[in-house]
């Protein structure tokens, strides 16, 4: 039961996420019964829209949050190769993943350009590493990174580590990180996929909504201080 409330409190919290996402993949066109890929797949909201779009899919599900379903693998996606073969897949989604990695993306990047057809997509997101949040934090002389009280509880071995935003990345960053790859990007920007208007887990004092809102006016001013960022890469 727990388990269960906590997969609805983050479907809220990303609501518009989710959204936003399901717009981009039906722009994409891709043919129906395609095979695709959600990588980082739980909870299944976005697994569940391809399935509904008619899509043959598939889905990766890490040790910690485990999926146990057809056509989805428990796997460490940095040291375990991905068991499908080459050019497997027309559409591979990974969205709020890459930054959960500790270790170099490239290996996990290219294990997904091998399984990912000629012409197929990759969709990512990952917050900003430089969004206006993050900016001024810095400016209050406060770190950006996660609470100290968060790392004290990480233990060698057991994947805690895997539960901590361990790199986050700015967009030049992101791009720089497909080409090495061997990707070429099909589209490139900075969106806000967490405005004031999305529905709340619980009821903010009108500071906060003030300041939030002030921020996103902020964030439409200056792309570079949106939340996130969101690539939509292609195998050559």
């Amino acid at each position: 039961m727990q388990d269960d409330k906590n997969a609805q409190t983050y479907e809220l919290i990303h609501e518009y996420r989710f959204t936003f996402l399901k717009e981009q993949i039906s722009k994409l066109a891709i043919p129906t019964a395609a095979k695709v890929l959600d990588v980082g797949c739980y909870p299944p909201i976005i697994l569940n829209f391809l399935k509904e779009k008619g899509f043959e899919t598939y889905g990766i599900s890490s040790q910690h949050e485990q999926m146990q379903e057809k056509n989805i693998k428990v796997l460490n996606i940095e040291t375990e190769r991905f068991p499908w073969k080459d050019n497997s897949f027309q559409l591979v989604v990974m969205t709020e993943v890459i930054e959960h990695l500790p270790h170099s993306p490239l290996t996990v990047l290219k294990e997904l350009n091998r399984v990912l057809a000629p012409g197929g997509y990759m969709i990512i997101t990952t917050p900003n590493a430089v969004k206006l949040h993050n900016r001024l934090r810095v400016l209050m002389g406060k770190s950006i990174s996660f609470p100290v009280e968060q790392l004290l509880t990480v233990s060698p071995g057991n994947g805690s580590l895997y539960h901590l935003h361990n790199r986050e990345y700015t967009l030049s960053e992101l791009e720089t990180l497909l080409v090495l790859a061997d990707f070429e990007i099909f589209e490139s920007r900075q969106v806000c996929l967490y405005p004031p208007t999305r529905r709340k887990v619980r009821q903010e004092p009108l500071s906060a909504q003030a300041v939030k809102w002030a921020g996103y006016l902020g964030q439409q001013l200056a792309p570079g201080f949106k939340d996130s960022l969101f690539v939509v890469a292609r195998k050559k």
